[in-house]
C-alpha cells in the first residue's frame, strides 16, 4: 500500500487526524501538519512528512501501525523530531524509484 501513498496524497490530508498504534493496546491521535516535497525528481521521489503527537505521550523511533479514515491501515517508520507548542513532533520519509 505504501507504494500508492504520495506527497499530494498527504497534501490532501493535512490537519487531519491519525491514529499511531503503539502497541496492542495503547493508540495515540496524531495530527499530520505538514508534508514537504524534499528535491524530487522525474525518476525518484522524497517527500517528508511531520505530524504533532499528544503532549503527554512519547515514543522512540519505529515502525507502528497507522490509521486514517480514508487511507485505511499500513505500517510506517516514524522518527521523533523537534515538534511544536502543540506537542512533540514525528517525521516520516519516503524516499523511492519511480518505475519509468
Amino acid at each position: 500500500m505504501l507504494e500508492t501513498l504520495t506527497l499530494a496524497t498527504f497534501t490532501g490530508l493535512l490537519h487531519t487526524k491519525f491514529r499511531v498504534h503503539l502497541d496492542a493496546e495503547k493508540s495515540v491521535e496524531m495530527e499530520l501538519v505538514e508534508a514537504r516535497d524534499r528535491g524530487s525528481i522525474p525518476t525518484q521521489e522524497q517527500f517528508a512528512l511531520l505530524f504533532i503527537g499528544p503532549r503527554d505521550v512519547r515514543f522512540d523511533q519505529g515502525v507502528y501501525r497507522i490509521e486514517h479514515d480514508r487511507l485505511g491501515a499500513f505500517d510506517l517508520l516514524l522518527v521523533p523530531v523537534v515538534g511544536n507548542e502543540g506537542g512533540p513532533g514525528y517525521e516520516a520519509v519516503f524516499n523511492r524509484l519511480l518505475k519509468s
